[in-house]
């Protein structure tokens, strides 16, 4: 307000209009500047006027300001999450796993040296197709010859020793009858030397003799029956040192037979370690052959589904699975399990491309689950939940995870039940980093279509 000295600037008490305080401003002809140049003639009121004006504005102005009534601010609304969803309706799905196996041989020959030998031929290389029989190397015969030579000798000098045992067995058999009549003889002259001497007519000189006599001859005739009676033993010996001799001579040979390495069935030559000229020493593995029909894939079987997987082989059923090689078929399990599973075996077809060693990946295709749902992994959460959309909120169903497949965008999807689960429900597929049940959320695209027992995005 202008009091004609200054302004006088008052504040109110909002809705009240209660005086709160007030200040002076005073205005002099001291606070505007003067012209350059004095008015002539003229006179100052309508600056006067000019400032009353401005002054009145600036009071109003103030006023205004100190008396406006506040306005409540609006309640802030409650934030709705963009989510994406996909209609599902529970059916029979067969989960997938992905597997990793190692291309291994049933029929895995290695082709070693029977003995130390030198190296004359070598008719094959690796990766070469092969018959059975055919020649893949050639050891010289001349290192063997020999050892079939001294157990043939062997074997020749054994066996006549056994024929002349059974020739001496017969003499000493005809000998033993002419010694028992000898001794026989020999006592009867003991008892006749002994009746002369008791009638005075013989002497002691005589008698001794034929002590003598008949002791040598008893001596004689024991040692006939001790020659016949070890007879046996002595065949037994011989006849033992024939069979080693036999032994011998068969290994000798079969060394011998041995030198030529031969593919011992239809297959491949997978490694070929020799050279024309190289002297081996026995043992050394001189070439490797594995048969193509024997071809497993040895791949391990998660822990979870080994008793899934025994139950379906044990009733007669069977488990297919696929790769880029070819197609598989698990035929059975190892028999020892390890803790974090059991090593599966699986034969494969007669297109399998990967050879032995080769480490390849496989999809398992296992026994449907009936009543589950393929969801994608950004549905599933903490392991045992998902959500809903239900009236624009978010609904928690609990729910057990039965195994894994590929979904259709090429992806890992969940294979999940829960006896919540209704046909057209719609599953949130958006991870949320909150999730809640009854999170407001809004559905980016409506979709109504449905995919039974995979579910069909909405995006």
């Amino acid at each position: 307000m202008w009091d004609g000295n200054g302004y006088t600037i008052c504040r109110f008490v909002p809705k009240t209009g209660r005086l709160l305080d007030s200040r002076h401003l005073p205005m002099t002809p001291k606070s505007f500047p003067e012209d350059d140049a004095p008015i002539r003639g003229g006179s100052r009121r309508p600056r006067l006027v000019a400032l009353v004006l401005l002054g009145a504005a600036v009071a109003l102005a103030v006023y205004l300001v100190a008396t406006r009534r506040e306005q409540p601010a609006a309640p802030p609304g409650e934030r709705a999450w963009r989510v994406e969803v996909i209609a599902v309706a529970p059916g029979s799905i067969a989960p997938e796993l992905t597997l990793y196996g190692r291309v291994k041989a049933r029929e895995d020959a290695d082709l070693a040296a029977p003995g130390a030998a030198q190296v004359t031929e070598v008719l094959v290389r690796e990766g070469e197709r092969v018959a059975q029989g055919d020649l893949l190397v050639v050891l010289d015969p001349r290192d063997f010859e020999p050892a079939v030579k001294r157990a043939e000798s062997e074997v020749r000098d054994l066996e006549a020793q056994r024929a002349l045992e059974r020739v001496k067995h017969e003499a000493d058999l005809r000998s033993l009858e002419s010694a028992r009549e000898r001794v026989a003889i020999a006592r009867a002259e003991v008892a006749r030397q002994r009746e002369l001497k008791s009638k005075g007519l013989g002497s002691d000189q005589a008698l001794d003799q034929a002590r003598e006599t008949l002791a040598r001859l008893e001596q004689e005739w024991i040692g006939k029956e001790l020659e016949i009676q070890s007879h046996e033993a002595r065949v037994a010996q011989i006849e033992a040192r024939l069979a080693r001799a036999h032994a011998a001579l068969r290994s000798a040979r079969l060394a011998l037979e041995r030198s030529v390495l031969r593919a011992p069935f239809d297959g491949v030559v997978s490694e070929v370690d020799a050279a024309p000229g190289e002297w081996v020493q026995p043992g050394r593995v001189l070439a490797r052959v594995y048969s193509r029909r024997s071809l497993e894939v040895h791949a391990l079987i998660p822990q979870p589904y080994r008793a899934t997987v025994a139950q379906v082989l044990s009733s007669g059923g069977r488990l297919e699975a696929s790769s880029p090689a070819g197609h598989l078929r698990l035929e059975r399990l190892s028999g020892e399990a390890e803790t974090v599973g059991v090593t599966g075996i699986f034969s494969v077809g007669p297109a399998w491309s990967l050879e032995p060693g080769a480490i390849v990946s496989l999809h398992l295709v296992l026994p449907p689950v009936p009543g589950s749902v393929a969801v994608p992994a950004s549905a599933l959460y903490g392991g045992d939940t998902i959500y809903r959309v239900r009236d624009g909120r978010l609904q928690r169903i609990a729910v057990e995870v039965a195994g894994h497949r590929r979904g259709p965008d090429g992806t890992t999807w969940v294979v999940v039940r829960s006896a919540s689960l209704r046909r057209g429900d719609r599953v949130v597929v958006t991870h949320l980093p909150q999730a809640v049940d009854g999170l407001r959320v809004e559905i980016v695209t409506a979709n109504n279509g449905e995919n039974r027992g995979q579910g069909t995005a909405a995006r």
